[in-house]
C-alpha cells in the first residue's frame, strides 16, 4: 500500500447506517445479534487505519499508517476529518491525548515524536535522539511527560513537553523490541518486551528498569494494558493466552484463549473486562476478570482485520478494520447482555 502524504480533508460517514447481524460466541452457545455492528469507511481509501483512542469530548482519533495523516470522527455529526503529517512517509505506528486535549504521535520511519493541537491545527514534530529507533508505542503520565518504546533502539524513551528534551533509558535486555507501554494507576511506567520475552518496569524512585521473565516461551506480545487496580493485561502468541500480571504480589497469571489467533491490541471497559482484538483472525474478544469467562465474535463478515481498539462512555466498542478500511461500532448493550446468557 501506499505511504504518500496527503493534504487535509473532511469526509462524510460512509456506509451510514449499516448495520450487520453476527454470530456471537459464549461459552459454546451461538447467539444471534442484529442491529450490533456499524462499520463507517474512511475518506481516503487504503488508509491503513490503526491504533486508536478516545478523548474527552468523545472525539475517536486514529492513525491512519498508509496516508500519513491522523483521522477524526464526530459521532454527533457523523463526520470524518483528515491532517496530514507535514514529514511525508513517517509511517505513524501509535497515538495519545494529553490532559489538555493534544494528541501526541509516534513517527515510525521518520524516527520523530510528533505533537498536534486540535485548537489550532498545528503540528510539531521532535527528532528522537538515538537514530533509526523504530518509535512504535506511547503512553503520557500524569506530569504530561509523553513515554515511548524504541523498537531498535532498544530504548524507553521520556518526552517532556515544558522543556522540550529528551530522556532514554537503556533496557537491560539486548535487542529486546519493545512495545505495548503504559503508565499504571501509581505512576509507575511498565512495557513489553517482544523478543526478550519479559515485562519491564521503570522504577519511578529508582529510575531504572526492572524486568520479569513471562512464564510463557515465546510470548512475543506486542500491546499492553492496565486497568484501574494496576493489574497488566497483554497477550501470548506462542500459547494463545491472555496473560495478567499483579505488580503488588509479583504474580503472573494466564487464560488461554477459546478462540484461534493471539491477542494483539487491549483495552480495560469501564466494568474492568478486558477487550482485545484478534487481528489475522479476524475476531474481537472480551474477558470478564470476576467471572474468568471470555466471549469471542467474527468482528465483520468477509474479510476483516480489526486493529486498534477503545471504548466509549457509553460502554460501546469501537475499533479500525484494515481489511474495510473503517471505522466500526459495536453496541454495548448487546455486548453485555451476552453475560447473562
Amino acid at each position: 500500500m501506499s505511504r504518500r502524504g496527503l493534504p487535509g480533508r473532511d469526509g462524510r460517514r460512509g456506509l451510514a447506517g449499516w448495520l450487520v447481524a453476527v454470530v456471537l460466541l459464549l461459552g459454546g452457545w451461538a447467539v444471534q445479534a442484529a442491529d450490533t455492528f456499524g462499520a463507517l469507511t474512511l475518506p481516503t481509501p487504503r488508509a491503513a487505519p490503526a491504533r486508536l483512542v478516545v478523548d474527552g469530548r468523545g472525539h475517536f482519533w486514529f492513525v491512519e499508517s498508509d496516508a500519513n495523516q491522523l483521522g477524526r470522527y464526530v459521532e454527533t455529526t457523523g463526520q470524518f476529518t483528515e491532517f496530514a503529517i507535514p514529514t511525508r512517509g513517517s509511517l505513524p505506528s501509535d497515538l495519545q491525548v494529553d490532559a489538555g486535549g493534544v494528541i501526541w504521535f509516534t513517527e515510525q520511519d521518520a524516527n520523530q515524536l510528533g505533537r498536534f493541537d486540535p485548537a489550532t491545527g498545528a503540528f510539531k514534530e521532535y527528532d528522537i535522539p538515538t537514530i533509526r529507533s523504530l518509535p512504535v508505542r506511547l503512553a503520557i503520565d500524569r506530569q504530561g511527560r509523553v513515554w515511548f518504546t524504541e523498537f531498535y533502539g532498544n530504548r524507553l524513551g521520556r518526552f517532556d513537553p515544558r522543556t522540550e528534551t529528551f530522556t532514554e533509558y537503556l533496557i537491560p535486555t539486548r535487542e529486546s523490541q519493545p512495545s505495548g507501554v503504559v503508565v499504571d494507576p501509581a505512576g509507575e511506567v511498565w512495557f513489553v518486551e517482544t523478543l526478550g520475552n519479559k515485562l519491564g518496569h521503570w522504577n519511578s524512585r529508582t529510575e531504572a528498569i526492572e524486568e520479569f521473565a513471562l512464564p510463557t516461551p515465546f510470548s512475543a506480545p506486542r500491546d499492553l494494558a492496565v486497568d484501574r487496580s494496576g493489574k497488566l493485561w497483554f497477550g501470548a502468541r506462542s500459547k494463545k493466552q491472555l496473560l495478567s500480571f499483579d505488580p503488588v504480589g509479583g504474580r503472573f497469571e494466564a487464560f488461554p484463549l477459546p478462540t484461534v489467533g493471539a491477542v494483539d491490541a487491549l483495552t480495560v471497559d469501564g466494568a474492568g473486562n478486558i477487550v482485545f482484538t484478534i487481528g489475522h483472525a479476524g475476531k474481537l474478544g472480551v474477558f470478564n476478570p470476576g467471572k474468568g469467562a471470555f466471549i469471542t465474535f467474527d468482528a465483520l463478515p468477509g474479510e476483516s482485520r480489526p486493529a486498534g481498539v477503545a471504548v466509549d462512555a457509553r460502554g460501546s466498542v469501537w475499533f479500525t478494520d484494515l481489511a474495510k478500511n473503517s471505522l466500526v461500532k459495536v453496541d454495548g448493550e448487546a455486548v453485555s447482555q451476552l453475560w447473562t446468557r
